[in-house]
């Protein structure tokens, strides 16, 4: 398939290319949970790799990732890293790229309307609002509570004349909170409410857990679908997750990748390092298919 930006068009903007206006780039965003296809969102941490996934035949917007942002700077997920680094983070990818954004605002960069608007202002046009407060050994945030951030933000970006698509995240597979046997229940109470309160989309990563069987997963997703009255979902891409195709046909809207392509860099730059040291120097070399340094000169909109 495809790759080159050069096929296609809402790939990366070059510099000094002008942005779609805001009200747009969420109006596609929106359209995109409501199209035939899952909107299957990479998750960028910096320029370069905002880019580079701008281009790949299929992107259709693109969504920040918090955890991978957090690391680049030397600090661990769970809002370590300040939120002005994070929102200028955000606004560096957004203004890199003419494809919809959306920002992983965790529980503590988007929680009242001066901050969402500081969001909006950074050309997000759409935001993750979790009910995870930070470190996983702190409870997850009251549903009553989160459900007024929630509606905060919608009238915050209603003030902004931005629909800002609102994708509410609980934590309750995530991070194992309560009792197994009604957590499935707890979890579709806390998405009713975010729901009510305004969200256009609900995430649920974690769900379906690791190690159960396919036909199970199955079950769980057709059932969590009906529950929520076919809303759009969001499943985080990992072992458990049924195949796009079989995921559209059981009503998810919405995959997001998460940090999962920053850890995959990371690793394979260490597994190419390791063989390098070890004696294998073509690991390093253009033999082992990494970016060529044209390519990331000619993201970066400079000519080597």
């Amino acid at each position: 398939m495809p790759t080159d930006s050069a096929r296609n068009p809402n790939s990366a903007s070059a510099p000094g290319t002008a942005r779609p206006d805001r009200f747009a780039l969420a109006e596609r965003l929106r359209k995109l949970h409501t199209g035939p296809e899952v909107l299957v969102l990479p998750n960028a941490w910096d320029v370069a790799s905002a880019r580079l996934l701008a281009t790949v035949d299929g992107v259709e917007a693109l969504a920040t990732t918090s955890a991978g942002i957090a690391a680049a700077h030397g600090l661990p997920d769970g809002q370590s890293l300040d939120r002005a680094d994070m929102l200028t983070a955000v606004e560096r990818i957004t203004t890199a790229i003419e494809l919809p954004v959306t920002a992983d605002l965790e529980s503590g960069y988007g929680d009242t309307p001066e901050q969402v608007a500081d969001t909006i202002d950074a050309g997000a046009v759409g935001a993750n609002l979790e009910d995870a407060p930070g470190p996983s050994r702190q409870p997850l945030i009251d549903p009553a509570r989160q459900a007024e951030s929630i509606a905060a933000a919608r009238d915050s970006a209603r003030a902004r004349n931005v629909p800002l698509v609102l994708n509410a995240r609980t934590d309750t597979y995530w991070r194992a909170v309560g009792d197994p046997d009604t957590r499935f229940a707890d979890t579709v109470a806390r998405l009713r409410r975010y729901r009510q309160a305004g969200a256009d989309c609900l995430f649920v990563p974690g769900l379906p857990p690791a190690g159960i069987p396919p036909e199970r997963a199955r079950a769980v997703i057709t059932e969590l679908v009906t529950e929520l009255e076919h809303a759009p979902i969001n499943l985080l891409a990992g072992p458990a997750l049924p195949p796009i195709p079989e995921l559209r046909r059981l009503g998810i809207r919405r995959v997001s990748v998460g940090s999962g392509l920053y850890r995959l860099s990371l690793a394979a730059a260490r597994t190419a390092m390791s063989h390098a040291v070890h004696g294998d120097a073509a690991a390093l070399s253009e033999e082992a298919r990494p970016l060529p340094y044209s390519r990331l000169s000619e993201l970066l909109g400079r000519t080597p």
